[in-house]
């Protein structure tokens, strides 16, 4: 997804080794009636999943009160490269959210929230759409093919990740330098280590992105 991300003037929009290149925009709640049940093209896409992006589908959260669930624009789970994409996200209590992206090759990227948009807190039973109608980033499909690996968490304290996992932020994305398994234990010690009454919530997207 975002890899290696760059800012960019109005209207560009330049690619990003990994899934995903970023225009300027930023994520919004969207009130939306979109259905959010599962369908058999994800669990395709999930088939495809390497085993570096299974290492970080498999964190879960600590059983709790929060339930949250993620979908994508395209209900087929597949995209052509050069294609937007839109997440939305759906939580039954007040929360915070944030995306980790993980495409074929193992990059890993926390691409929500960002330098674009730091405000990431969905209320309860609304949709939130990333990124949002006033956004100043955009989510575009950039190679490798294969699959590609959305981790959304979400947490009912604002708990941020930057405080225990160090990213690069050079092109406004926290781009994750190490192994995805690497990520992957770290999240987990996040999720797990929670004091006090926060709680937490997962929900995997998984897509293929085609060559044109």
């Amino acid at each position: 997804m975002i890899h290696r991300a760059r800012t960019y003037a109005d209207n560009d929009t330049s690619k990003i080794r990994g899934r995903f290149a970023a225009v300027l925009g930023a994520g919004v709640l969207f009130a939306a009636a979109i259905a959010a049940t599962p369908f058999a093209p994800q669990a395709q896409a999930e088939a495809l999943l390497s085993d570096a992006q299974r290492s970080l589908s498999v964190v879960a959260a600590p059983k709790s009160d929060l339930d949250i669930d993620g979908w994508v624009n395209h209900k087929s789970a597949k995209y052509k490269i050069g294609e937007v994409v839109d997440i939305y996200i759906r939580a039954n209590l007040d929360a915070y959210v944030t995306i980790f992206s993980v495409d074929a090759e193992g990059k890993s990227t926390m691409i929500f929230p960002n330098k674009f948009n730091k405000v990431n807190k969905i209320a309860a039973d609304t949709v939130m759409r990333v990124p949002g109608d006033a956004a100043k980033f955009k989510l575009q499909v950039g190679g490798p093919s294969g699959a590609n690996l959305l981790k959304i968490l979400a947490s009912t304290d604002n708990r941020s990740f930057e405080e225990a996992i160090v990213f690069a932020f050079n092109s406004g994305f926290g781009q994750f330098e190490g192994e995805t398994e690497k990520l992957a234990d770290q999240i987990k010690d996040v999720v797990t280590d929670s004091e006090g009454d926060n709680q937490w919530a997962t929900a995997d997207i998984a897509f293929e992105v085609l060559e044109n």
